[in-house]
């Protein structure tokens, strides 16, 4: 590894480390069929929210209460209300995150069931607003803090019965511990509704605190639908692929349409990610939502328009992988250094290091926003920062034991990386002289 002395220049100031690369990971389309559920409502018990896309959150509070306004998870009114009552009058709350061989495969990610609500005696919840008398999957997600075991009981015109007996942290889907190679629905317990429209679910402790980290409810008889899944991403230095230094992007509006016009839209999370799910089978076209200052570089056309994303979505299949990257309209200013000094650390065959002092020329473009200076929070952090790209790096060394090291840039791949401020004192602006009277910032560089 290369540890590089600051390579400044008289207008900034910047802690300069060179860091060893890795190669960028380049996710290919993935098309996987999964027995997935339709319209499914979920409600996930979190007191921090983390959910899962488009389902309800419960962080737990005085007892009874009455979730409303519930959506399903293509973000629609759900039209059912869920009641929830616990036998000292007060759910807790906690964070647990479930053990990841636990959480079943679904058209998006269930592993942000990371909460549980908890009670020392027992709990009760109905559905209301149901259908009367259709049939239901229903699922009763088990997530404790401490180990336990509880009973279950969830009855509607039919009644099952079942205990959940865990370990701390492993996740429960009904009757069975979760299983990562079997799909959600393989877990279902299919209820009738009441006459008066009705599921009710009791959950008693035997051993310790009854712990639950969500419900969910889905009527069967609907033809369960298609899921597209990708990421958006800050394509910094503007080569359509994302490498692993390159943030998620949130905000930003996805959309599939249809062959008759119909538009299915979404946005992107605080990681980029996104997901469309429940599409009706048939052929779709995946677009984002431009944004004004940024140019798409994921997929573009032949002629290097913005691109788009053609498939066929079937029942019950999820396409991963389809993703948008857009970088910035940049300023780029051209820093070239006559000297710059490093050192690098060589190991010799029989094992023992020896440092070597490097010094040469190195030109480096840096990437500000709309003009000179411009920087943005592109990762979340609080502090902002700009991209980077080594052009040219010419350095050369005496080894007692090598004799002349040189250090070149491999021409076969890119070298990048950002300076991101160390404290954002002006908002907007990199905060390093000469752009604002105060800062210092740090720089890395994933050199090849």
């Amino acid at each position: 590894m290369i540890r590089a002395h600051r390579y400044g220049q008289s207008s900034g100031s910047y802690h300069n480390t060179t860091r060893r690369h890795f190669r960028p990971r380049l996710e290919p389309l993935e098309v996987r069929a999964l027995l997935a559920a339709g319209s499914l409502i979920g409600v996930d018990f979190d007191p921090q929210f983390h959910l899962p896309t488009n389902w309800n959150g419960y962080a737990g509070g005085p007892t009874p209460d009455a979730l409303t306004g519930l959506v399903d998870e293509d973000g629609d009114p759900a039209g059912a209300t869920l009641l929830i009552e616990f036998s000292d009058g007060q759910a807790d709350a906690d964070f647990v995150v479930p053990i990841g061989a636990t959480v079943p495969a679904y058209l998006q990610p269930l592993h942000t069931i990371d909460g549980s609500v908890y009670d020392n005696k027992q709990a009760h919840f109905t559905w209301r607003g149901l259908q009367p008398l259709a049939e239901y999957d229903v699922y009763v997600f088990g997530l404790a803090v401490d180990n336990n075991n509880q009973v279950v009981t969830i009855s509607g015109e039919t009644t099952v019965t079942f205990e959940q007996e865990g370990d701390r942290q492993v996740l429960w889907i009904n009757g069975e511990q979760g299983d990562s190679t079997r799909t959600l629905d393989s877990f279902a317990e299919v209820i009738q509704a009441s006459a008066e429209g009705l599921i009710e679910i009791e959950v008693s402790t035997l051993v310790q605190n009854l712990g639950l980290g969500g419900l969910a409810i889905r009527q069967r008889g609907i033809e369960p639908g298609g899921a597209i899944h990708g990421t958006k991403y800050h394509d910094i230095d503007g080569n359509g692929q994302r490498s692993a230094t390159e943030p998620g992007l949130r905000g930003w509006t996805i959309v599939a349409t249809d062959e008759a016009g119909n538009e299915y839209t979404t946005q992107t999370d605080a990681r980029g990610n996104y997901w469309l799910m429940n599409l009706p089978p048939g052929p779709y076209t995946v677009t984002e939502v431009q944004q004004d200052g940024w140019q798409q570089t994921q997929p573009v056309s032949e002629l290097g328009s913005p691109g788009v994303y053609r498939f066929l979505v079937a029942s019950n299949q999820s396409i991963d992988g389809v993703d948008f990257g857009n970088r910035r309209d940049h300023f780029v200013e051209h820093d070239i250094f006559e000297e710059t000094v490093a050192k690098i650390t060589l190991i010799t065959p029989e094992g023992a290091e020896e440092i070597v002092d490097l010094v040469g020329p190195s030109w480096v473009d840096v990437w500000f926003e709309n003009r000179e200076g411009e920087a943005r929070d592109d990762d979340g952090n609080g502090r902002e920062e700009v991209m980077t790209k080594l052009r040219e790096l010419n350095l050369t060394g005496e080894s007692p034991t090598f004799g002349t090291v040189e250090v070149r840039l491999n021409p076969n791949f890119d070298s990048v990386g950002v300076i991101e401020e160390v404290i954002n004192n002006t908002p907007g602006i990199l905060d390093v002289r000469p752009f604002a009277a105060i800062g210092v910032a740090d720089s890395f560089f994933d050199v090849f």
